[in-house]
């Protein structure tokens, strides 16, 4: 036989073992076949007895505030007249400061000083029959119990729970529009709703209130150094400092929103996130299949179904 001859030898060597191959494990097509439908069985019921995750997603934009803007030509010119200077350019915008808040201890301790709704974040841990927290439990907890050491007390969640909680909510900021878009998955849509609305609201008024009291201690120092003042023009430019003050914070008590403005309120489509019942079938239909093959090579190769598979004749 001539080297020229060779690959096509080879070639249909190549062919008759992988037709060999093939006829092998198609005589264990039935194998593979029930394994796969058990599999399958088996996936969907788990997807009809797992929790269902719902996403809830509300879209943020920055509120418009006199808070934010620079002061006009007049009021900056009658700051530097008095020696109070002007607002600092680089300033950090309150629509900043609000998205930092999302995740901070300040608004865990607002939050986690609500008990109704610590229960809602917390449901496993609460005991709607009798009204309590339910104690630790575990293994620990059982063995105190079988030694008769007692049980430990039940501790209601605190701010450090409700802050690990807080790092749930997805934070998404465009840098094309700026909006910002919060989201959170939950088993409960209608709790992940009300819980962004009330992170919007609770992160919001920290920064009012922080505006607020801001604004009063600039007022009542504007009022003590006017009465100190005997210069005209220092007066007028006092003045025109204290009647800004005082529309900013009219402005902060007025507004719906001070730092961040639903653009989006917040929703939750009907159907869930996870999981998915088409994801579920291909995964269990080829996690069946993969192990009937392994099943079936695995009897073959003990001689519990046929005899072993050995390539060429």
């Amino acid at each position: 036989m001539s080297n020229i001859d060779l690959p096509e030898v080879q070639s249909e060597s190549t062919q008759l073992e992988l037709g060999a191959l093939f006829a092998y494990l198609w005589e264990g097509r039935a194998i593979v076949a029930a394994t796969a439908f058990l599999c399958v069985v088996i996936g969907q019921i788990w997807y009809h007895n797992t929790d269902r995750l719902y996403e809830a997603s509300s879209v943020l934009s920055s509120a418009p505030s006199n808070m934010n803007a620079a002061p006009s030509g007049g009021v900056a010119s009658a700051a530097r007249l008095i020696g109070l200077g002007g607002a600092g350019g680089g300033a950090v915008s309150e629509f900043t400061k609000f998205q930092a808040l999302l995740n901070s201890s300040l608004l865990a301790d607002r939050l986690a000083a609500r008990p109704n709704l610590l229960q809602q974040i917390f449901p496993e841990h609460w005991d709607a029959a009798s009204k309590r927290w339910k104690p630790p439990g575990g293994i620990v907890a059982s063995l105190k119990n079988v030694m008769g050491l007692g049980s430990e007390q039940a501790v209601a969640p605190g701010a450090q729970d409700v802050l690990a909680f807080l790092g749930s909510v997805d934070q998404n900021l465009s840098l094309q529009t700026g909006l910002l878009t919060l989201s959170l998955r939950s088993s409960d849509s209608q709790f992940a709703q009300a819980f962004l609305g009330t992170v919007h609201r609770e992160a919001d008024n920290i920064l009012r209130d922080n505006a607020r009291a801001r604004s009063a201690r600039r007022i009542a120092y504007l009022h003590n150094t006017l009465r100190s003042l005997d210069a005209v023009d220092q007066r007028s430019a006092l003045i025109m400092l204290l009647n800004q003050e005082e529309q900013n914070a009219m402005m902060v008590s007025s507004d719906p929103s001070y730092a961040a403005e639903i653009v989006d309120p917040p929703h939750a489509p009907s159907a869930p996130v996870s999981p998915k019942f088409s994801a579920t079938v291909v995964v269990s239909l080829f996690l069946g299949v993969l192990l009937g093959l392994l099943i079936y090579v695995g009897l073959r190769l003990t001689g519990y179904y046929g005899r072993p598979f050995r390539s060429g004749r």
